[in-house]
């Protein structure tokens, strides 16, 4: 039974609602935040209480000092014993199922643990209600917490009560991961107070047994400062006394628990307190066995000794060995001189190695050990570094990493592990300390780890977005020659072809003989699909190819992914998946799409090891959503991509969203703010802050910005990569037209048409024909805008295809085709309105009513309003599905499956899933049996 609660009326009532929501199948989550001893555990335990009591499943972990550091043992613990009540790994079903090699000792735990964790925590909750309950997550390991974290992204929409204790913590990771829960809507966060003068006499009184003096009551409160268990402890020698005054406090000396510690140790003498010190170094939970043979004791005395210690109320258990609070422990362990505990760790670091613990038990003593130059200590502990960043456990690995170096390690093993430890600092978000160790390494006489730090470099200088820093870099890997086969090789020629085709510098070198043919690469190894893709790119960009030839070379890379049907995709070839689909999407939206679907169950398994490509994954889908119009899917999914990045630190998608953001505010007319967001520079060139600049009002200043470019106006001009892969002519023709330069917007906009008959893609060359038109006399202006239509309409891009409805409708009533005219131009209004693009909307509404028409209301509501992903989630909903099930067969989480059914509720004018079988038609009975049975959002 949980403690008696003093003054905690309000965190007891949070706990309750929290509990009684899991009736409703609706959860939440709890973060309890305070100092040491301030009640946190014990309100740990009244959840589980309270849950047990309403027949929840509850499970309960307490993390332990050191032993909890090793990558998922907090879950493995917390959810092994829910795993094997419910029949074992074998019963687990779904995406549960990746969460199998937590529970099987000897797995590899790399790829696709922290996502089947995700969801067999969803697979539990459909079984029974839980509560999840969580101790001391200050010492937990990061990966289980950022497991714990995605869970709270969903947890109103499943019945989970997570509860979550915590003090303060210095371990960055898991000190970003407990802050994010604290930021999340769905979670309150408690910190209980420290007890009043009131509540002191209380639990003085209840302690003593009868009422005591006013001074001696006075001096608790003064001592402990209203600490809860340092009040308990401070108590304890008194509890036999009748008469406690303020004399006997001060002469026993319990004015700290430290104190009250080494006393009760002093008492209890030298071998009691060895094993003591040995168990504080060990951590909790350790055999007393090995805490016996640190403390140099056999077998009988320390259990006898530890028998002593669970009298004192030092130990609250002796074998295995655990301490009464944490605190006592802490008191224990601070005794120690710092020379005396770090021999004492060096020590418990070669027990459990010959006692065949766990290596990460091993290392966390290493790394608490001081440094004595022993060449294989730096290898096991950079071995186990390297595991740890392999399996997603990033600060882990960056402390291990960092002790290796300071071992310190031979210097001829010194490069691969700085390259190591510059990863994983970069996968932190450490950028300038990544930046340090990959240049040291840089300077080395090791050219396989040259190589390999020049390619991580290339990634940390363009996340932090020092492009004058990567065009240096980039002059000095051509220098380095990097054509061989290797790794690193071929990941610097694709980077070496990015950087040319970004145009981050002008004029950057290539390496001879690196601008191969495409179509003649190899497709063997992942690398090799990757580097074929930005071989393509390049090509087609720098005027070598032809777009067909690009979209050839892409399907070919992609056609030779391993691993797509089963999910195992590597990482490589995970990023030919996006990266390939990103340019596939300019003319094949649907095939880029598909791509990108097919490729999701891997990038979900690969986000521990590899956060960056889910991401990348969602950035992709926020494209495409937002190209086919479907502007409120992007800004939602932006939404929730900005605090998962926030969260994580990754920084380098920051100004696509706000490029996002704006386009759609461009898109639907709202040009101020649309200004600025795009004004803001997204990358070296000037082409999107010139559009800001010009939307604001400064056209004179974004023509200044876009002369710099030093572009060809001519039809016949050079053409750059820069005029192939954006539409720098086309925002320049509009800001000529601002400042009343029409001759300059003319030939601007016949350079782009001349452009995109070379080079594609469709949806631009209609866009350019669309400008061309509004320079052209009436009849040619409808020529070329049937052109354009016709063009965009051979693509999803609703966007492009209603601007060239709007002005093909205009032009027709222009020349007295009325009929066709009303007719483009109301499909042009329900276009509109449908994407909310109200500034296109009234234009043409203008032009309809000036050509006789009768606008009719716009389509907000019925089936024909939803997006193409409400449509997908409605009709899985509709089929009997469960938000759990939507979500893992989507790939999404389950909150922006909610998200999606809300919507179609709203559009659908309905509120029920019965409902919306009956609308769009289930697949058989069975769909209403399991709508009815299904809980709404």
């Amino acid at each position: 039974m949980p403690r008696p609660l003093y003054e905690r009326a309000v965190e007891i009532s949070v706990i309750d609602e929290a509990v009684a929501r899991l009736d409703a199948g609706r959860g939440s989550s709890l973060l309890l935040q305070g100092r040491a001893g301030r009640g946190k555990s014990t309100l740990v335990e009244y959840a589980v209480q309270r849950g047990q009591e309403r027949g929840a499943s509850t499970w309960l972990v307490r993390a332990r000092h050191l032993s909890s550091a090793a990558p998922f043992e907090v879950l493995r613990r917390l959810l092994g014993p829910a795993v094997e009540e419910a029949g074992g790994v074998d019963a687990l079903e779904g995406a549960a199922r990746f969460a199998i090699p937590l529970f099987t000792p000897g797995a590899d735990l790399a790829h696709g643990v922290s996502y089947g964790c995700q969801w067999l925590i969803a697979w539990l909750a459909e079984r029974s209600p839980l509560v999840l309950a969580i101790d001391d997550a200050h010492w937990a390991d990061g990966a289980s917490l950022g497991v714990l974290l995605d869970v709270q992204a969903d947890i109103s929409a499943q019945p989970v009560a997570m509860v979550v204790a915590s003090r303060p913590v210095e371990n960055l990771e898991v000190q970003r991961v407990l802050a994010a829960m604290a930021a999340a809507p769905d979670c309150q966060v408690l910190s209980p107070a420290t007890l009043s003068r009131e509540a002191v006499a209380e639990v003085v009184t209840e302690k003593l047994g009868q009422p005591a003096r006013k001074a001696f009551v006075d001096e608790c409160l003064k001592v402990s400062r209203g600490n809860a268990f340092y009040l308990h402890e401070l108590l304890r020698p008194y509890q036999t006394d009748s008469q406690p005054n303020r004399q006997s406090f001060v002469r026993n000396g319990t004015l700290s628990l430290r104190r009250t510690v080494a006393w009760r140790l002093g008492e209890l003498g030298d071998e009691a307190t060895q094993l003591a010190q040995a168990a504080a170094v060990l951590g909790d939970g350790c055999s007393l066995h090995l805490a016996s043979e640190l403390a140099g004791l056999d077998e009988a005395t320390a259990v006898h000794q530890a028998s002593r210690l669970e009298v004192a109320s030092i130990l609250q258990k002796g074998d295995p060995a655990e301490f009464l609070h944490p605190l006592v422990r802490a008191a224990v362990e601070a005794e120690l001189p710092d020379v005396v505990k770090g021999e004492l760790h060096a020590r418990a670091a070669r027990l459990l190695w010959l006692s065949g613990e766990p290596p990460e038990s091993v290392a966390m003593h290493l790394v608490n050990s001081p440094g004595s130059g022993d060449a294989e200590v730096a290898a096991f502990l950079a071995d186990e570094g390297e595991t740890a960043l392999e399996a997603g456990s990033i600060a882990l690995a960056t402390q291990l990493l960092r002790r290796a170096l300071e071992e310190p390690a031979p210097a001829d093993e010194r490069p691969r592990i700085s390259v190591a430890l510059g990863r994983a600092e970069h996968a932190l978000g450490q950028l300038d300390a990544a930046r340090q160790h990959l240049e040291a390494v840089m300077e080395a006489d090791d050219r396989p780890m040259v190589l390999t730090a020049a390619a991580e470099l290339f990634e940390v200088l363009l996340d932090a977005g020092q492009f004058a820093d990567l065009g240096r870099l980039h002059q000095r890997v051509v220098e380095l020659a990097p054509t061989g086969r290797s790794l690193a090789e071929v990941r610097l020629q694709a980077q070496l072809l990015a950087d040319v085709v970004m145009g981050i510098e002008p004029d950057l070198e290539m390496p001879p003989g690196l601008a191969q043919a495409a179509d003649v690469m190899s497709v063997e190894r992942d690398i090799d699909r990757y580097l074929l893709v930005y071989v393509a790119i390049y090509e087609r960009t720098m005027q070598d190819g032809t777009t067909q030839r690009l979209v050839d070379n892409l399907r070919r890379a992609v056609g030779a992914l391993d691993g797509v049907r089963d999910g195992t995709l590597s990482v490589w070839d995970a990023r030919v998946a996006i990266e390939a689909a990103s340019f596939l999407a300019d003319d094949e939206i649907a095939e880029a799409d598909a791509i990108i679907e097919d490729a999701a169950p891997s990038i979900s398994r690969l986000r521990s090891s590899a956060p960056v490509l889910q991401l990348e994954l969602e950035h992709r889908r926020v494209m495409s959503a937002t190209t086919k119009g479907d502007f409120d899917d992007a800004l939602a999914a932006i939404a929730l991509m900005e605090q998962r990045t926030a969260r994580s630190e990754m920084s380098r998608f920051t100004g696509g969203y706000r490029f996002v953001r704006g386009w759609i505010a461009l898109q639907r007319g709202d040009y101020a703010a649309a200004g600025e967001l795009l004004v803001e520079r997204t990358g070296e060139n000037g082409l999107y802050p010139a559009l800001g600049l010009m939307l604001s009002g400064e056209p004179e200043r974004a023509l200044e910005m876009l002369a710099a470019q030093h572009l060809s106006v001519d039809l016949d001009g050079p053409v750059t990569g820069f005029e192939v892969e954006l539409e720098p002519h086309l925002i320049a023709s509009h800001t000529y037209d601002l400042v009343g330069d029409r001759d300059n917007a003319r030939r601007e906009a016949l350079r782009e048409v001349a452009i995109r008959r070379e080079y594609g893609p469709r949806y631009r060359l209609a866009q350019a024909l669309r400008r061309q038109a509004s320079f052209e006399p009436a009849r040619r202006a409808v020529d070329l805008l049937a052109e354009a239509l016709e063009l965009a309409e051979s693509t999803p891009r609703r966007p492009v295809i209603v601007r060239v409805l709007a002005s093909y409708g205009a032009a027709l009533r222009r020349v007295d085709r009325i009929a066709e005219a009303r007719a483009a131009l109301y499909r042009a209004v329900d276009m509109a309105g449908e994407m909310g693009m109200q500034r296109l909307r009234d234009r043409a509404h203008r032009e309809l009513v000036l050509a006789g028409g009768r606008p009719r209301r716009t389509r907000a509501t019925g089936p024909q309003s939803l997006t193409a992903a409400q449509q997908q989630v409605a009709r899985l909903a509709a089929d009997g599905r469960s938000n759990r099930q939507i979500a893992e067969g989507l790939f999404v989480t389950i909150k922006t499956v909610e998200t999606h059914l809300a919507a179609v509720y709203r559009k659908l004018g309905i509120a029920t899933r019965v409902e919306l079988v009956d609308l769009l038609g289930g697949t058989d009975e069975a769909s209403r049996a399991a709508a009815s049975a299904t809980v709404s959002p």
